[in-house]
């Protein structure tokens, strides 16, 4: 499914992948700094959960799966659009 504009996404909302991401990638992101680590990279087709929005600002933190304790993504509407697919 096409991705929303951020002002309509909210918290609890799912994403998926498009592709794989890897380190590399996202070191060249806007919110890069704000980022956890990926370890290896992120898997085409990985579902993620919108943990937090920022219409305002746009960008979205995304909660990476089966991590302990929770790590997340900073992600700027661009990137998000570019990289992700509303489930």
């Amino acid at each position: 499914m096409p991705m929303k504009p951020i002002v309509n996404l909210k918290p609890g909302d799912t994403v998926r992948t498009r592709r794989t991401l890897v380190p590399q990638q996202i070191k060249y992101w806007s919110y890069a700094a704000q980022c956890d680590s990926i370890g290896g990279g992120l898997m085409a087709g990985t579902t993620l959960e919108i943990a937090e929005t920022n219409a305002g600002q746009r960008w979205v933190r995304l909660k990476i799966p089966g991590r302990s304790p929770d790590a997340f993504l900073k992600v700027s509407g661009e990137e998000l659009q570019g990289a992700f697919d509303l489930v």
